[in-house]
Order: C-alpha cells, then structure tokens, then sequence
C-alpha cells in the first residue's frame, strides 16, 4: 500500500487540490502532511523487507528453517543507519525486538534448536555471521557431537548389517561372498590394511574442511549443494537430510487444506479419499 502511495504522491495531491473533483471539506480530511509522506517513505524499505522475509520463510521447494536465524538477525533493514529518524528507528526497533526476544539467541541451549543446527548445515550460513565469537564457538561445538552421533550410529547399522549378511548367507550367496572376500584380501595384500584408513578423517576434521570453504552465493540452492559435496562431508551431509527437511513454518501445510478445499467442492463430491489423496499429491509434487 505504501509502495502504491508513494508513487502516486503527486497524483494523489493533484487532485485532492482540484476543487472542481475534491470538495474542500473532503480535502481537508484526505490531505496528508509531509510529514506523513516522509515517514511512508523511511518505513517502505522496511515493510518491503518485511514482506520478502515472510515470503523466504512460507517457500515449499526451500530449505526455509535455515533461513530463520540469518533473516532475523542479519537482515540489514532491521539495523538501525545513520540517516534513521526517531520514528524509524522506534519502528525498527519495536519490530526487531520481538522477534529477538522470540528466538532466545541469549540463550544456553540456543545451538542445539532445529533452526539453528540448519543454519550451520546450510553452506551460504555456516559462517553464522550474526553470531558472536563464543556462540560461534559453542554453535560448531555441537555440531561435532551431533556428527559423532552419526557416525556411531552409521558404524552401528554397518556392523547389523554385516552380521545380517553372515547368517543369511548360504549356497551362491556364501560363494559370492567368498569371492568378494578374497578379492577384498588381495586388495589388502597390495595396498595395506591401513590404506583406507589413512585418508578417513574425524568428524572435528571434516567441519574444519565445510568451514574453510569458501560459502557460495545466496543465489545457490543447498539441495544443490550438498548433492554434489556430500561425498566429501559424509557425516554432515547425513546431518543436513536430516535437518533441512524440516518446513519453518505451517504455510505449506495450510497450502495443502486450500488446496484440498479447491479439490473437493459440491460438484464433485463423489471422489473417494483415495482419489483426493493421489490428486493432492499430484498437485504438491507436480
């Protein structure tokens, strides 16, 4: 509404003065002062903000809750600037402060919330600019029990599947794996029952290597991403399928009731649940 007024401002005044379209009983009501006009100024890149803010974080194809720190904190519309007027810094502020006090960044446990765990998974934040030294320090701190977590828990589903295997195998399947055995034997004659294991890396190792990268443009996609370096970062990448995933709002839940209310109407009601979920999924993953 602001951005409207604002470009019509001379529109608007033209024929509010026009005596021969405009009363003077309306005019003196409708009329605006400069002052006014001023402050729909100062306050429009803010509300645009705002509103693009609310768009990144209702996105379905997104990975939306790692947005949720960088976009509160680091949005530079919120700062307070040199040329801000009491009022716009009153404003700013008001908005601001809620959605700090909301996200409890002062906070201990702070680093261990879904939203912020995504943000360090999330190449184009992993630098957590808008955190201090010793938050960063405690963000990337739980990021490597969280990755060591992985890592037991992917030896332990290796070791059962293993174990799986031996008492399922008989017939062909023990001769197969014979031969894989005995191939994997030779490899290990030739090149050294630690050749593997040298170029395996810690966990520690390998957050040091995600966050000495330099961070790709906000243009990339993380999905992207991680598609194409998860093979380097193993225990991260398990991380990140994990926690992007997660929707940082109910928008695009409350998009599939609309769009269930746009399916099923009065003139057909003879569709089965059956029918309404497979167009409803048709229609989310067109």
């Amino acid at each position: 509404m602001f951005d409207r007024l604002v470009e019509q401002r001379w529109a608007v005044v033209a024929v509010l003065s026009d005596r021969t379209v405009t009363k003077l009983q309306d005019a003196r009501i409708l009329e605006l002062k400069d002052e006014y006009w001023q402050l729909m100024e100062d306050t429009q890149p803010v509300l645009s903000a705002l509103k693009c803010a609310t768009t990144v974080m209702s996105a379905e194809k997104d990975v939306s809750i790692s947005n949720t720190y960088p976009v509160t904190f680091g949005n530079i519309h919120l700062m307070r600037s040199e040329g801000d007027g009491p009022r716009l810094i009153e404003f700013k502020t008001k908005v601001r402060s809620p959605l700090i006090q909301r996200m409890n960044i002062e906070a201990g446990e702070f680093v261990s919330f879904a939203p912020m765990i995504s943000s360090m998974l999330n190449p184009r934040h992993k630098h957590l600019g808008f955190l201090t030294p010793t938050q960063r320090l405690a963000a990337n701190v739980k990021l490597v029990e969280l990755g060591e977590a992985v890592g037991t828990d992917r030896a332990a589903i290796q070791q059962a599947g293993g174990v799986e295997a031996a008492l399922s195998d008989t017939g062909e399947g023990s001769a197969n794996t014979e031969v894989a055995t005995s191939q994997s034997s030779a490899m290990a004659q030739l090149l050294g029952d630690h050749y593997t294991t040298q170029c395996e890396a810690g966990i520690e190792a390998e957050l040091q290597n995600f966050l000495r990268e330099t961070p790709p443009p906000l243009n990339c996609t993380p999905t992207d991403w991680w598609k194409v370096n998860g093979i380097r970062f193993p225990a991260l990448a398990k991380l990140a399928r994990r926690y992007l995933c997660i929707p940082a709002t109910s928008v695009p839940s409350e998009r599939v009731f609309s769009a269930a209310g746009l399916t099923v109407t009065r003139l057909r009601s003879r569709l089965t649940p059956d029918h309404v979920d497979m167009l409803l999924f048709l229609n989310k993953n067109q």
